[in-house]
């Protein structure tokens, strides 16, 4: 599908400029750094950069045709979630990749990964063979192996499409919004305030303070997602698929503009 690829601001969002050298004009759904490089997924591969951004490499491995959903890092290991061939793994920092999909619905055939993240060293997968319902699975074994993880979660949801991993807590939001303080063991509702069915898109957190960016609006909380209320100040009504922290500022992203 046609996007408009990695744009890279230098002086705090003043001021943006397109960076699509070896990437091309695709959806760009998370971007990463490990180590010296940056990880970029695309609508149909992941792509590193060693240059901050100036020039893109398309990496080995992975399925062609399937986009990337998300990426979780742990030491030199990283880890991405596709729409349709399920968890894929890097030992090399993102330049080669190999399948990792034991335990996970539909064996990496026909697994879609809403998202990924990682706490320490478990691995979170929200993954369904769209026939598994309620699903989030783990690993502890850098992907080598996985094992549902659903206590606390309703029995009748697809994916979690936005998954976050801030110290202890994950929090994982799609229709609503769940976190685990204990790597996944259990999870417990957390989005007093959001109402039901408003599509979480992407979480961030810093400290106590959360962020969902979430079908109409950007909603917040003060108390580790206790409760939460819309953010206004200026944010548009419109769907707000992206938010990120970086320092001192917050970045919201929409679909339109």
């Amino acid at each position: 599908a046609a996007g408009a690829g990695v744009f890279r601001s230098t002086d705090g969002g003043t001021t943006w400029e397109q960076k699509i050298n070896g990437l091309g004009y695709q959806t760009t759904a998370a971007i990463n750094k490990i180590g010296p490089y940056l990880l970029a997924s695309g609508t149909v591969n992941i792509y590193r950069s060693s240059d901050n951004g100036e020039s893109w490499t398309a990496a080995t491995g992975l399925p062609g045709g399937n986009g990337v959903n998300g990426l979780a890092v742990i030491g030199a290991n990283v880890f991405a979630g596709t729409s349709g061939r399920g968890v894929y793994s890097s030992t090399d920092s993102g330049a080669t990749w190999s399948a990792a999909n034991s335990g996970l619905p539909g064996g990496g055939v026909t697994t879609y990964v809403g998202s990924i993240a990682a706490i320490g060293t478990t691995l979170l997968a929200s993954a369904s063979n769209n026939s598994n319902l309620g699903p989030m699975y783990r690993s502890t074994d850098l992907g080598a192996s996985w094992t549902v993880a659903n206590t606390g979660l309703p029995s009748d949801f697809w994916t979690y499409n936005a998954m976050y991993s801030d110290g202890s807590t994950v929090y994982a939001g799609s229709l609503q919004l769940y976190k685990t303080t204990n790597s996944g063991d259990s999870w417990v509702q957390a989005d007093n305030g959001i109402p039901f069915g408003s599509g979480i898109g992407k979480i961030r957190a810093s400290g106590s303070n959360v962020f969902a960016a979430a079908v109409f609006y950007m909603y917040g909380s003060t108390n580790g997602g206790t409760s939460w209320a819309p953010l206004g100040g200026g944010l548009p009504y419109m769907n707000m698929s992206s938010v990120e922290i970086a320092g001192s500022a917050m970045y919201a992203g929409t679909i339109a503009n």
